[in-house]
Order: structure tokens, then sequence, then C-alpha cells
């Protein structure tokens, strides 16, 4: 996997990618073409689609053992409040196992993050929409209220998790296997 890691502490991405690859290419090369940003973009890509799964799926067990049996007891808002550390712990572990399977650089791991959370709310939406039988309009309804609020905030949390823990290793370690 040395080939998508890159050589510093962050990836070229965005207007740094473009002139990074046309320094010295042809003139008529597409400089989005640079085949180090095909592949650090393709690692956060699949990083972040590795990650969303496993949380995602994480979750979905959660969301069934809260409504189904703490909801009942203590209402929306303690349930939630109950799961979202839980949760939150899980994605915790699980972004640092990817990103020891999967070294990324610090801008990379941003990448992972955002496409996690996309994946993320989209998953979200399409369990309301099809399981819960909710239109997308009812979906968005839901985040007036305290609880699913909340949830909002775990799950932007969940998404600056591959940021955070890319953050606390040494610069350059995103380069060593």
């Amino acid at each position: 996997m040395a080939t998508h890691q890159g050589t510093g502490a962050t990836a070229g991405t965005g207007a740094d990618a473009g002139a990074d690859a046309g320094a010295g290419a042809d003139p008529g090369a597409n400089p989005g073409a640079d085949p180090d940003a095909v592949a650090r973009t393709s690692a956060a890509l699949a990083a972040g689609a590795v990650y969303f799964a496993a949380v995602f799926a994480a979750g979905f067990v959660l969301g069934v053992l809260r409504t189904l049996f703490l909801l009942p007891l203590v209402g929306p808002l303690w349930a939630v409040l109950v799961e979202l550390p839980v949760i939150l712990g899980i994605a915790w572990r699980v972004c640092a196992r990817v990103l020891r399977h999967r070294p990324l650089a610090r801008a990379a791991a941003v990448g992972m993050g955002a496409v996690a959370f996309s994946l993320l709310m989209l998953g979200e939406a399409g369990v309301s929409l099809l399981l819960a039988g909710r239109s997308l309009d009812q979906h968005l309804a839901l985040y007036a209220q305290l609880p699913h609020q909340l949830g909002l905030v775990g799950q932007l949390v969940f998404a600056a998790f591959p940021w955070i823990q890319a953050r606390r290793r040494p610069p350059g370690s995103a380069s060593a296997s």
C-alpha cells in the first residue's frame, strides 16, 4: 500500500495538486492525472467507505437496541444520550484501526472523514425512508428535535475522528508502512 500514502504530512489536494502535478510535466497533460494524487484520493475514498460501513453496521445494531429496549424506558433524549458515547467509542476504535491498516496523510484523513460522513448521511436517510417509511421532508424535519440534533453532532464528531487521529500521529508517519 506504499503507493497511496504520499511522502508528506499533507496530501496534495485542491489547487496545490494541480500546481504540483503540472510542474515539469507535459504542458498538455491533465494535472489531475498525477498518479500520487489519484492514489491518495483512492486511499481516502476506500478508507472512508470502510470506516462508514463498520460504524454504520454497529450503529444500526445499537439503534435497534435503543429503539426496542432503551427508548420505552427512558424516552428519546436519554436513549440518545446513553447511545451516543457508546457509538462514538466504537467509531474512535474503528477509525484507529482503519488508519493503522491504511495510513493516510492528514489532508487525506479529512477526505476519509468527509466520505464517511456523506455515506453516513445517505445511509441514515435510506434507513429512514425505506425502513421507517418517511418521506425525505419528514426525515429532514426530525433534525428540529433535540435527540436528532444530538445525533447530528455525534455524526459530525464521527466525521472529525480521522483528522483528529491523523493529527495525533507524528508528521510523516503516514509514509511509514
